[in-house]
């Protein structure tokens, strides 16, 4: 139980920074217009 807890969460915690980093570089790509 505790290894399929800790399990899920690595897999949130991965999810949740791919989701940070594609919307962080997709934000950079985009001109800068203000």
């Amino acid at each position: 139980m505790d290894e399929d807890t800790s399990t899920a969460k690595e897999v949130d915690l991965l999810e949740l920074t791919a989701h940070i980093v594609s919307a962080y570089v997709a934000k950079n790509r985009l001109p800068a217009s203000d």
